[in-house]
């Protein structure tokens, strides 16, 4: 019997691994910032806002674990609510009515002694502007209050049972309530410009039971659409800031299609904007999608839908995963030179579920390889 113990506990942690719902929780995995030198955001998070990080937290706070931890700003001294930072991510899986989870991680606040995180799970993504986190009720509050645990380093641990009323696909950490908290003075920011702040790590959201649960199909897929999504890790000082483009010989323009109709105008993109199986727009195809660019700012749409679409070479997985980072990759060229869209575009990807031609012949598959953009115009169109 006592071998078979140690074998569990050694087996333990890569079970619980393996049915986690948020990817990496342990924010190992990060992006290198150039202006920096060093980690600045983590892979699969992202933060409202899209706020650039003191980078300092990372050097001289230890994590629990590993070499990475990230953090969340629940107020400022200055100004208690309008410097809030909240860490979000979507879940791999929407999680299923009626069966409990277990939700556990580490805090370690900077300074302060006491704190109150809020935990959300909800099934739309929050985004600044457009939905305001602040005033939201959070599934579940931590604070110092109730800790399980608190080691020599500060780090404090929680462990929090969470019953699904189904469908919750995304878990965003902050400080919710609508009002400050009085007690925070200059002494304790944990920097110049007033953060009050606290370092997050080792994530992890697991069903109770785990005898009878299955990961959802799209696992893998929500996995890695999260690690292609990067346009909203950090921003300002060059982060984001596009590699000049090479000089290549013209191709011959493709003029995009449009049309019309009450209040919507439809674009297509053809295959030929990208390099063939990737969802990397073309440099020289960027003249073409410019002239977007000036139909968006003449007709400031009030929604914005981009399609991604591919043919049926590939298994159905793969193609859906590509028309997603394709649609992505629109998103984001338009981003660049329009940031306020931002809470106006939904991005979606069909894969090679709605063929325009026949898939037999190499034009029905190149017909078939697109990119749909749907502009809903606040007035019809004459």
């Amino acid at each position: 019997m006592k071998k078979l113990t140690i074998i569990l506990c050694m087996l333990f942690p890569f079970l619980a691994n393996s049915q986690n719902l948020i990817a990496n929780g342990d924010f190992e995995e990060n992006n290198i910032c150039s202006e920096y030198h060093s980690a600045c955001a983590p892979e699969a998070w992202f933060r409202i806002p899209p706020a650039d990080l003191n980078i300092l937290f990372y050097s001289q706070e230890k994590p629990i674990s590993g070499k990475y931890s990230d953090l969340v700003i629940i107020e400022n001294v200055y100004r208690p609510i309008g410097l809030r930072i909240f860490l979000y991510t979507k879940l791999l899986c929407p999680l299923n009515k009626g069966e409990e989870y277990i939700l556990s991680f580490y805090t370690k606040p900077l300074i302060v002694e006491d704190y109150e995180i809020g935990i959300l799970f909800n099934d739309r993504e929050m985004i600044s502007r457009t939905n305001n986190p602040i005033g939201l009720k959070p599934s579940l509050v931590v604070s110092n209050k109730t800790e399980l645990q608190k080691d020599s380093s500060g780090w404090r641990k929680f462990e929090l049972s969470y019953m699904a009323n189904g469908d919750e696909t995304f878990i965003t950490l902050g400080n919710f309530n609508s009002t400050a908290n009085k007690k925070y003075t200059p002494a304790d920011r944990a920097n110049m410009k007033g953060d009050i702040v606290c370092l997050i790590d080792n994530i992890q959201l697991i069903p109770k039971d785990s005898s009878s649960f299955q990961l959802c199909d799209n696992y893998q897929i929500n996995k890695d659409l999260l690690y292609t999504t990067d346009e909203r890790h950090t921003y300002n000082k060059g982060v984001n800031k596009p590699e000049p483009e090479p000089e290549l010989d013209p191709i011959e323009e493709t003029p995009i299609a449009v049309e019309k109709s009450t209040k919507e105008i439809r674009f297509e993109i053809p295959d030929i904007a990208f390099d063939f199986d990737k969802a990397v727009i073309k440099p020289n195809y960027i003249l073409t999608l410019d002239s977007l660019i000036e139909t968006i700012v003449a007709l400031d749409p009030s929604e914005i839908s981009i399609f991604g679409h591919t043919d049926s070479r590939g298994s159905e997985e793969y193609n859906l995963i590509l028309s997603e980072r394709r649609a992505l990759a629109i998103k984001v060229f338009i981003l660049k030179k329009l940031p306020d869209f931002n809470m106006q575009i939904k991005t979606e990807g069909f894969g090679e579920s709605q063929p325009r031609a026949s898939n037999v012949s190499p034009e029905g598959r190149a017909r078939n390889r697109r990119v749909e953009i749907v502009l809903r115009v606040k007035k019809e169109l004459n």
